[in-house]
């Protein structure tokens, strides 16, 4: 089966880093490694690495397409720019509304917190998007001010659903950090490091262990926050650990234990809605590692490509549902207008209305693609330093 080219992950050195959950950024220091640069040899610290940023879902290269498109009124990107300025969570009076120990149970009972906390991370990634696409100011101090709102005060989440709703949430939360850091926002280096704090205490202790037990969705979508986490601390242990799940890990959300050959899926006998989900985390953490050089997505034989087109067609024609979660402007983009693949599934579901300009799905913490993905193009980047080990381990 043919496969998409891209650059490669760089194996620079073997070993491992400092557990992610005691780094303290740039100062932390377990062991060294060592690159050569040309002629130049440096000392790298293990655990952090070089990454290229802004770039989890997003890079500055799609930002300023996506700028130059909205200037010159190109569709689809102008009509995706009115639909979100046109969101109640877009306006300038949003309020977050954060609470110190979140709470939800199976299937959304007993929430305390769960879908405000999720509320937010869609608001603060709409917001940050918005900034970084118009240049104006008072976008960024609102995805600033709704971070730092929940930086400040969570404590714990806990729950059946903590796992879900935080890696959920953890996604819109980091990507609008990643946008605001890279983008001379005005955010605060003081806010900055909090916001790490609260990933460092409160994230990664919660997902770092992922849900090997659940179905899979759960872990595609943990696999997703943990990448996009990686990326924001410039930590190659986490980045590394979710690289590694993706490709080998025992739960049935890695990639070749949540899809098969055929297009099917773990969930595929349960219902669409949760195949959508675990799809879109797969393709989610697939999209962040292009960006940083990696090419999750031909793995192994374009796995992904098969999953997405068979539930793409569980969603359309079998058992369809209202609105499908997003994500299918990213496999589209990346497999057909970039691969020359066929999709002809995947072109029947972005054709449906109510799908395209792409929405944000609350559940799996990704949004907003025919904006972000629509025909973009993905230059190569630079590898990160590190080799991704065999094992997930740690």
């Amino acid at each position: 089966m043919r496969r998409i080219r891209h650059s490669r992950h760089r194996p620079i050195r073997p070993g491992s880093g400092p557990d992610p959950c005691k780094a303290r950024g740039a100062a932390t220091v377990l062991g060294f490694g060592l690159v050569a640069l040309h002629s130049l040899v440096l000392f790298v610290p293990l655990g952090l690495a070089a990454f290229a940023h802004p770039g989890a879902m997003v890079t500055s290269h799609e930002l300023a397409i996506a700028k130059a498109r909205i200037a010159a009124g190109q569709q689809p990107a102008a009509g995706a720019l009115s639909y979100m300025q046109s969101r109640p969570e877009a306006g300038l009076s949003y309020a977050a509304a954060p609470v110190p120990n979140v709470h939800q149970d199976a299937y959304g009972a007993n929430d305390v917190g769960g879908w405000t906390m999720m509320y937010d991370a869609r608001a603060a990634y709409l917001h940050a998007l918005l900034w970084a696409v118009t240049d104006s100011p008072a976008h960024a101090q609102k995805s600033i001010q709704i971070l730092n709102a929940w930086c400040y005060a969570l404590r714990s989440i806990g729950g059946v659903n903590a796992k879900l709703i935080g890696a959920a949430a953890l996604i819109g939360f980091e990507n609008a950090a990643e946008l605001l850091k890279h983008t001379n926002s005005g955010w605060s280096i003081s806010d900055q490091n909090q916001f790490v704090t609260m990933l460092r205490t409160i994230g990664y202790p919660l997902i770092q262990d992922f849900s090997p037990s659940s179905n899979g969705n759960w872990d595609s979508i943990i696999t997703h926050a943990m990448i996009d986490m990686g990326v924001f601390l410039d930590d190659q242990v986490i980045f590394d650990r979710a690289v590694n799940y993706f490709k080998s890990g025992a739960g049935n959300g890695s990639l070749p234990h949540y899809v098969r050959t055929d297009g099917t899926t773990q969930e595929t006998a349960r219902d669409p809605e949760h195949e959508n989900m675990g799809i879109s985390g797969l393709i989610g953490t697939a999209q962040t590692a292009l960006h940083q050089g990696i090419d999750l997505y031909s793995f192994p034989d374009n796995r992904l490509l098969a999953g997405a087109e068979g539930v793409a067609a569980r969603i359309y024609v079998y058992a369809p549902i209202p609105v499908p979660y997003p994500c299918w402007e990213m496999a589209y983009n990346h497999f057909h207008t970039l691969g020359g693949f066929a999709m002809p599934n995947t072109a029947l579901v972005l054709a449906r209305s109510g799908v395209r300009p792409e929405d944000y799905g609350l559940m799996t913490g990704i949004g907003y693609g025919t904006l972000t993905s629509y025909g973009m193009t993905v230059p190569l980047q630079k590898s990160t330093f590190g080799q991704v080990k065999a094992l997930y381990g740690r």
